[in-house]
């Protein structure tokens, strides 16, 4: 809760008080200008499965000072995207305000301005500082954590906010310590929130703008809320609310077992987090949470962590409670308030948890101002989010089998997977950290021991929606050495499953074809990025399981190879599941 004076503490408790309101509007040339005479009504609302506080304002649109309609001035008095502030201050009947008794509700931007119509009023959505999140997106796909020294969450947090919108132009401050490193992984383009919000969903914390007394200003949070908590902030008694508009328990939301998988397997890994004391009463209520896909929770411990906080927020039955207060502005979300018994609703008190509030506020001195105060019996974070998550489309993958060359000196183990890299100036002499980069140009030194496993990156849900196609290079090699190198003869690739809801395969020979893997000049086309296709390879796909499309790079001297191109198509919509598909290399056609 936001601290207050005494004084101010004893006017709130008083219904016979004196509320005032300032509200401040940029002009253009970015001076806030009090408005105030010109509101009519405003409300804010703020709820923890949102990450911006949002709400509206209305104003007149002329009176006899002028108008506010942006077509009637010049420059425009109001428009979109202009900063908005509005303030507040309780005083006694009796006293007179002084500049120390203002303080901010909120700060954020005007979305749109709307003035038709007869009625001399117009009214504007707004949001807090919240919005830019919500409308910056993120251009240019960029890596981020290391696979060897993980980067603490935080770190990556504010080196995605800096290259998005600049060097601090927000900052991001950490209460506590989310002690989570975050692998490597390439950041997609997403708007700015979705991609801070990946990274809160890992751990269950949570991320807003938040009041800071001491700084005096709204600051970008990152923090755990208080699933624990039990210290009331505030007690309210019968009179001091208008209304119980809600009081209800109910099972719904319920889940007391919470399954994390976190590794692909027969059956996956995953950890399960029980509740017995709400299976007790309600029977088994389960859930899944998939994040097979997801590179950042690959241990049990981190599996634990993020199966722990979701049980907190879903195991027991809220006691939804929705109470009309008098204004109130010093709630915040996470706030413990003590509502004593009424003799009506309940006969002992009650200590709510506030997950959500609604400010209504308006300038005709006979209408009151209320502050709508929504809250559970228990606290938690966002259980949105927990809820409408089940088992996530995952990535198809595709491996590689060789046929046995049948030779005693040319063995399987002789033929190898590399990746491909864009730099270096000779063949076989670059590493390749990232499969993500194998996109062409000469065969590297980074062997692939899996297969082509873990070749592509996760797609996004917002890709799998959207549909998309992408491209990986990768390059197979004779490494035979023996005292009489041998030959990998006649040989032939093709890919032995078609790919199944909505994710398809093909895979194509580069026109360069068989390489010495020590040449200087380049050694496979160049693919732009993993969305553009290389130039001159022809790309096969079976369209039955019959191996009647192959290619045929020929015969492999030692110490040379090849370069393949893999297309892989996820359809829009697409629901894909892990189902390898092989890349399947033989010295005979199938039929």
């Amino acid at each position: 809760m936001r601290t207050a004076t005494a004084g101010e503490l004893a006017a709130l408790a008083n219904r016979d008080r004196k509320e005032l309101f300032r509200i401040w509007v940029e002009n253009a040339t970015g001076t806030l200008v009090d408005l105030s005479s010109w509101f009519t009504a405003f409300t804010v609302t703020a709820n923890v499965n949102f990450v911006a506080a949002t709400g509206s304002i209305t104003f007149w649109r002329e009176t006899a000072d002028g108008s506010l309609a942006p077509l009637m001035a010049d420059p425009m008095p109001i428009s979109s995207a202009r900063t908005i502030v509005i303030e507040w201050a309780v005083i006694g009947q009796g006293d007179s305000v002084v500049e120390g008794d203002w303080h901010e509700l909120l700060r954020g931007e005007i979305d749109d301005v709307a003035w038709g119509g007869r009625d001399p009023q117009m009214t504007t959505p707004i949001r807090d500082l919240s919005g830019l999140l919500l409308d910056t997106w993120i251009q240019t796909r960029a890596t981020y954590g290391n696979n060897t020294s993980p980067v603490a969450q935080e770190t990556v947090m504010q080196q995605i906010l800096d290259a998005t919108l600049g060097a601090a132009v927000v900052t991001m401050v950490t209460v506590g310590d989310p002690d989570f490193g975050i692998l490597y992984y390439e950041q997609n383009r997403s708007s700015l929130a979705d991609a801070l919000s990946v990274h809160s969903d890992l751990i269950g914390w949570d991320l807003r703008y938040v009041w800071d007394e001491t700084a005096e200003e709204w600051q970008l949070k990152y923090f755990e809320p208080d699933r624990d908590k039990t210290t009331v902030d505030h007690t309210f008694g019968p009179y001091d609310y208008l209304d119980l508009s809600e009081v209800a328990r109910g099972r719904r939301g319920v889940r007391n077992r919470v399954e994390v998988a976190y590794e692909a397997g027969e059956p996956d890994l995953s950890y399960v987090a029980d509740d017995e004391d709400s299976q007790a009463e309600f029977g088994v209520r389960y859930m899944m949470i998939d994040v097979v896909n997801n590179n950042q929770i690959t241990t049990l411990a981190a599996a634990t962590v993020l199966g722990d906080a979701i049980l907190k927020d879903t195991a027991q039955p809220h006691l939804t409670h929705t109470s009309v207060n008098a204004f109130w502005p010093l709630v915040e979300l996470g706030d413990m308030y003590r509502f004593e018994p009424n003799g009506v609703h309940y006969n002992t008190a009650q200590d709510i948890a506030i997950v959500g509030f609604t400010h209504n506020v308006t300038a005709d001195p006979g209408s009151p101002n209320t502050t709508t105060l929504q809250g559970r019996s228990k606290p938690s974070g966002s259980t949105t989010r927990w809820l409408t998550r089940g088992e996530r489309a995952r990535v198809t993958e595709v491996a590689v089998e060789f046929e046995d060359p049948g030779d005693d000196v040319l063995t399987v183990e002789d033929l190898q997977v590399l990746l491909t890299v864009n730099s270096g100036t000779t063949g076989y002499s670059t590493a390749q950290p990232d499969a993500n980069d194998s996109l062409g140009g000469y065969i590297s030194t980074t062997f692939v021991p899996a297969g082509l496993s873990g070749l592509f990156r996760d797609v996004t849900d917002q890709e799998r929606i959207d549909g998309i196609v992408r491209y990986r290079t990768v390059a197979f090699a004779n490494l035979n050495d023996s005292p009489v190198p041998q030959d990998w003869a006649c040989v032939y690739g093709y890919l032995t499953s078609l790919g199944e809801d909505g994710a398809t395969w093909a895979a194509g020979l580069d026109p360069e074809g068989v390489v010495v893997l020590d040449r200087a000049n380049i050694q496979s086309a160049v693919c732009a990025d993993e969305e553009t296709a290389p130039d001159g390879v022809t790309f096969y796909a079976p369209d039955a399981i019959d191996h009647a499309d192959v290619f045929n790079p020929g015969t492999i001297p030692p110490g040379s190879g090849f370069v393949v191109t893999v297309r892989q198509t996820i359809a829009a919509g697409a629901t894909p599941q892990i189902t390898d598909s092989i890349l399947y290399f033989t010295d005979t056609v199938p039929v």
